[in-house]
């Protein structure tokens, strides 16, 4: 009788539906087909996010290399804004020709004394070596010729 009871009440394990029916082979594999279906699409969908021209990697690697060209652009802003005000000092200003002609090309005024204290460890610009006063030399008056 014992066992006779637990053979009438239903089974609760997973390999039996509420029914009580036990489910058949073929719904097995199909289940199966559908879980590989889905993965498959899955795959298939998350694929052009991660290997794709525009993926999550190329997406991160485009926005530093935007980022890289800003502070370039940036750079090249202020540059160019330096040079176009040496540009204006240079067709408006007296001064700034005057500064540029001592500073490269190591011209003086008549009346005055020019002095560049350069670095230790910098060589001499190529204008201090061929502007450098000479020795005072002394002024001979030509000997005259003698014929004998």
């Amino acid at each position: 009788m014992w066992r006779a009871s637990l053979a009438a009440q239903p089974s609760t394990t997973c390999a039996e539906p509420r029914g009580g029916k036990h489910l058949r082979i073929h719904d097995v594999r199909a289940m199966r087909w559908v879980t590989l279906v889905l993965l498959a699409v899955l795959l298939l969908l998350q694929w052009p996010l991660w290997f794709g021209e525009r993926s999550w990697p190329r997406v991160r690697q485009l926005r530093a290399n935007l980022a890289a060209q800003y502070q370039a652009n940036e750079q090249a802003r202020l540059q160019n804004q330096r040079l176009e005000d040496e540009a204006h000092d240079l067709r408006h200003g007296k001064q700034a020709v005057q500064d540029r002609a001592r500073r490269e090309m190591g011209m003086v005024k008549p009346d005055e004394i020019f002095v560049q204290i350069l670095p230790a460890s910098s060589p001499l610009p190529p204008a201090a070596v061929t502007s450098a006063p000479a020795a005072p030399t002394r002024k001979s008056t030509p000997r005259p010729r003698v014929q004998r």
